[in-house]
């Protein structure tokens, strides 16, 4: 997960379809409202996320764009 230049957090993506991605964070309130997952090191600048819920640990967000 990144957020535009700030740093990268490690994530686990617990689901993931073709308009979302469910993730699971450490700190998932220091997650920005809009973000890039970044699947690999090489994936370039990612997909961009808007977050839609939070639950705990729990991040459920939307991708935005194509």
């Amino acid at each position: 997960v990144q957020t535009c230049a700030l740093p990268i957090w490690s994530c686990t993506i617990e689901d993931m379809s073709g308009t979302g991605v469910r993730i699971l964070v450490d700190s998932p309130r220091t997650v920005s409202d809009n973000f890039n997952l970044m699947t690999s090191r090489d994936s370039g600048m990612g997909r961009a996320c808007r977050i839609k819920w939070r639950n705990g640990r729990e991040i459920g967000a939307e991708f935005r764009g194509r």
